[in-house]
């Protein structure tokens, strides 16, 4: 399974925390990338660090797709073919939202601790929904996310 942690929206107030936990949110995603059973091939978790979104719409639940294919609206059909993007199958899909008054007050320092514990807190959501994904270890895969922070040295 590929695991994807990103940020994925910022505004100015923001994206010096998105410089800030780039590159421990693609460690853990890659050393996080591993068989755990059946059932998603990819798990993406966007932590949107945009207040301003928050005012617009609520966070994106968890989901789960069985095929998604990027698609460009603003593209002529004959420029987007020519690009060939994959096709992604078995995808979960959430958003992770911070309490933006408590992210003010982490250190800068920590913040990468404090975002990452948001978004082991959403991988609950997979165990709720064991009964999709009756063969993904999602024990095994919380346990392996616990401890690939912590050998970084980031306490969530």
């Amino acid at each position: 399974m590929e695991v994807r942690i990103r940020v994925s929206c910022v505004d100015q107030g923001t994206q010096h925390l998105e410089e800030v936990v780039r590159i421990p949110f693609e460690r853990v995603s890659r050393d996080l990338s591993r068989d755990f059973g059946p059932g998603l091939d990819h798990l993406w978790m966007d932590v949107e660090l945009s207040p301003v979104v928050a005012d617009h719409r609520p966070p994106y639940s968890f989901r789960f797709q069985k095929r998604v294919k990027p698609r460009a609206h603003f593209l002529p059909k004959s420029v987007f073919e020519e690009l060939n993007l994959a096709t992604y199958y078995n995808v979960g899909h959430c958003s992770v939202r911070p309490d933006y008054f408590d992210l003010a007050r982490v250190p800068l320092k920590n913040a990468a601790a404090y975002l990452l514990g948001r978004v082991y807190e959403a991988t609950m959501e997979l165990e709720r929904r064991q009964r999709t994904f009756p063969k993904f270890r999602v024990s095994q895969f919380r346990d392996s996310f616990r401890r690939i922070v912590d050998s970084q040295s980031i306490e969530i």
